[in-house]
């Protein structure tokens, strides 16, 4: 499914390459409708690195 990632952003990833990468880590995941508004949202918070601090499952 994911190609080489190297050098790229989120807003490179296809939708289904974004979910596959990034909903499974994220704690309101099970919450989430995944349209394309809610994803464009959390590609804004992980390129700014709010979704890291603030969303991401942590394994601590």
């Amino acid at each position: 499914m994911l190609k080489d990632l190297k050098g790229k952003t989120v807003y490179d990833l296809t939708m289904e390459e974004f979910i596959g990468l990034f909903c499974p880590q994220c704690k309101d995941c099970v919450i989430c409708v995944k349209d394309p508004k809610t994803i464009n949202i959390c590609m804004s918070l992980i390129d700014s690195g709010v979704w890291d601090s603030h969303f991401r499952k942590r394994q601590d």
